[in-house]
């Protein structure tokens, strides 16, 4: 049965050359099974904006994640023609016909037994095709897939671990969650955590503060994912006088201790889980963009097989008065030494976004005059670039006095808030008028309203973070303004996104072997958010199989 006319009637077109229904019958390594049953539907649906456009009143695509083995199916809509209850029911409707076919026996999938291998997923995407801008608020995700991977469902014991659970369920628009759930992998997504993050230090943060404990971060959230884990740390934290990492010391790998307590930017974004915890394979180290922070790279890391560590390198001084460096070839050189604490081996993996791209391009320099092995230096969207000394660039400090200090925050806030709102697919109202009026300080909370009103910052961020980090920013901006690049004995690894006007082969010059160029879906910004990201995942991972084999 495929639901070819009742979406037909949705749609409202009269005649069946309107709508055209491409379905591809491919089995997924013969390891679906489904038995409706004995088991629940297992469909993940996770609730996600996107950005593709169509001009077809509707348009679904089915795809195959070749790093999960997952099934996927996007919809894309022109919402002038479609209301979110039409939407809804033709998802519906498309569900009820996988159904069916996972069920059919002679569907290629049914091999008989208990329900095992993967799960298919339905990654729901109504997405924006209006160039009005109107949006349809993601459905949110529900889990279906637990017993169709053998694996057993383990309720909250504690009352910690229960209101855990409730705040789970009402973000990620669950019915039931396992403490043994990871967040990530369940829809939470990087807007997702800050949220999670509010919501835990809302519902712990005076119970944490009456033991003299600090709120939580989302470095925390990255290293206990689940909701066993969170609770374990909240529980064992004001019983102890340590710092959280050492309090997790236990369940966290070694490596990832120091980052913890701010000692290390190394952060262990995806550390190596499940049946690869027999593996040990060189870790990914990922340089921070210009704003300094990591969280960037949360979606990244969990596209990628889990058989090796994904460490962010967030910048220092973010979330306190560390100074901050004055040029590239420092910052490189203090990455590296933290580098070393973790891997004191090579072969080293390297990689960075925009900014970060620069820095891991300087370790990779520095890491080789020292005589060490780096095998991947994968440069995300990052090109060559001229000094520029003019009075109008962007990044030229006109607005500094003689000391160094910003005295005008007009500039780096509208590129920050530019940043985060595409990165974030979200709009940050800043009105260029109401910020000239405004004083270097009033400026800084007038974007810090702005920021907590749509969400993207923790609701504990204060005027000295915000400061912070719109400093760092601008401070790597100058830094980059003074670095020379220099011809790099290695090969660079370029992941281009599709929609630069940079020359991909602007990176010539400067390495000893052809620039390995892949091209990616999506822009600067969007290369690292869904869906696109997982384009850059697919093509990553491969340059990292490579290695291995």
């Amino acid at each position: 049965w495929y639901p070819l006319i009742e979406i037909q009637k949705l749609v409202g077109v009269q005649a069946l050359f309107e709508t055209i229904f491409n379905f591809v019958h491919f089995d997924v390594q013969q390891a679906f099974i489904f038995d409706k049953e004995t088991s629940p539907l297992p469909i993940h649906i996770l609730g996600r904006d996107g950005f593709e456009r169509t001009n077809f009143t509707l348009a679904a695509n089915f795809s195959l994640d070749a790093l999960s083995s997952q099934i996927q199916l996007s919809l894309q809509c022109d919402t002038k023609d479609l209301g979110l209850e039409q939407i809804k029911s033709i998802g519906d409707a498309y569900e009820r016909a996988l159904v069916e076919l996972a069920s059919e026996p002679h569907g290629g999938y049914q091999q008989g037994g208990h329900p095992q291998g993967m799960p298919l997923q339905w990654n729901e995407h109504v997405l924006r095709a209006d160039p009005s801008g109107v949006t349809v608020s993601p459905v949110g995700a529900r889990q279906g897939l637990r017993n169709a991977l053998g694996e057993q469902h383990v309720a909250p014991r504690t009352r910690i671990e229960k209101a855990l659970a409730a705040i789970w369920q009402d973000l990620l628009n669950l019915k039931q969650v396992s403490i043994t759930d990871n967040f990530f992998e369940l829809g939470g997504h990087s807007l997702l955590a800050v949220q999670l993050l509010n919501r835990m230090n809302k519902e712990f943060g005076s119970w944490l503060k009456a033991h003299g404990r600090p709120a939580l971060s989302l470095t925390i959230l990255f290293q206990v994912p689940t909701i066993e884990q969170a609770a374990a740390l909240l529980e064992e934290t004001v019983r102890s006088e340590e710092p959280y990492a050492l309090v997790i010391q236990g369940t966290a790998q070694a490596q990832g201790i120091r980052a913890m307590t701010g000692a290390s930017p190394c952060v262990l974004i995806q550390p190596v889980r499940g049946a690869y915890s027999r593996k040990e394979l060189s870790p990914f180290f990922c340089v921070h963009p210009s704003p300094g922070v990591v969280s960037c790279f949360l979606d990244l890391a969990k596209h990628l097989r889990h058989d090796r560590p994904f460490y962010g390198i967030q910048a220092p001084g973010l979330d306190n008065d560390e100074a901050l460096f004055s040029c590239i070839e420092e910052m490189a050189a203090f990455y590296i030494d933290e580098l070393l604490a973790i891997q004191p081996n090579g072969p080293y993996l390297l990689g960075g976004h925009s900014f970060g791209g620069y820095v891991a391009f300087e370790m990779a320099q520095q890491l080789r005059a020292r005589g060490a092995s780096v095998a991947l230096l994968a440069l995300l969207d990052c090109y060559p670039r001229e000094l520029d000394t003019s009075a109008t660039s962007l990044h030229a400090r006109s607005d500094t006095t003689s000391t160094g200090m910003i005295k005008d925050y007009v500039r780096p806030i509208k590129v920050l808030v530019e940043t985060l709102s595409r990165y974030w697919s979200t709009k940050i109202a800043i009105s260029d008028d109401d910020l000239c009026r405004l004083q270097p300080d009033e400026q800084l909370v007038y974007l810090l309203e702005r920021l907590k009103a749509v969400q993207v910052v923790p609701d504990d961020t204060d005027i000295a973070q915000v400061c912070r980090l719109v400093q760092v920013s601008e401070a790597h901006e100058s830094a980059l303004q003074k670095y020379r690049l220099r011809p790099y004995a290695g090969q660079i690894t370029l992941f281009r996104s599709e929609d630069t006007e940079a020359d991909a082969l602007s990176w010539t010059p400067f390495s000893a072997a052809p620039v390995e160029v892949h091209t990616i879906s999506g822009d600067h910004i969007l290369m690292l958010v869904e869906p696109y990201v997982q384009s850059l995942a697919m093509q990553l991972q491969r340059c990292m199989d490579k290695l291995d084999n």
